[in-house]
């Protein structure tokens, strides 16, 4: 390879980083800029912010004053975190909707964000476990095992919304090829 070539690649190396680096920081400021779209919320988000207040935990967990005090500590914390990440999912899954309308859409972009989306999911999901080792931490053995009640509950739930909102269409579930799909004996095929 000659000196022109080489040097061609390190300009195009260095141009390609260069745009990476300005389209992670035209994101995160525009995050956090966007703050009039509307919010979205999934009904089953709705029903767990809902269920997972002061008055619900202590009601199902039977929480004495003393562990209230504790809760409302943990509760704080696990609420204004994923709050702040909630409000950036939603700016952010409105930013993508907005990309995606354009007429010609950045693809760059839009893999970027839906990176983005799935880091701020990681982390509501940490925050999430953290969250239920809090209160487990405050909880006697039989209060914990209630504890494990509604967090399963509210797992079951969220699979259960997810299995059910998976390609169903008139031709069926949308989870397979028909006939071919769960066949206990694979080698023949009718």
């Amino acid at each position: 390879m000659n000196k022109n070539s080489s040097r061609i690649l390190i300009y195009a190396v260095i141009f390609l980083a260069v745009l990476n680096v300005t389209t992670f920081i035209s994101i995160g400021i525009n995050v956090r800029n966007t703050k009039k779209e509307l919010p979205y919320a999934s009904n089953n988000e709705i029903k767990t912010a809902q269920n997972f207040n002061g008055r619900y935990f202590r009601d199902k967990l039977k929480l004495i004053p003393t562990q209230m005090d504790s809760f409302r500590i943990v509760n704080n914390q696990f609420r204004s975190q994923a709050r702040r990440i909630n409000d950036d999912l939603n700016l952010l899954r409105s930013n993508m909707m907005n990309e995606m309308k354009r007429a010609y859409p950045d693809t760059i972009k839009l893999m970027v964000q839906s990176d983005s989306v799935g880091m701020m999911h990681a982390g509501l999901k940490k925050l999430t476990y953290k969250y239920y080792l809090g209160i487990k931490s405050i909880c006697s053995e039989e209060q914990a095992s209630e504890l494990n009640n509604i967090f399963e509950q509210f797992f079951n739930a969220d699979k259960h919304h997810r299995k059910h909102n998976q390609g169903s269409n008139r031709r069926g579930s949308g989870k397979g090829f028909g006939k071919y799909n769960n066949r206990k004996n694979n080698d023949s095929i009718n």
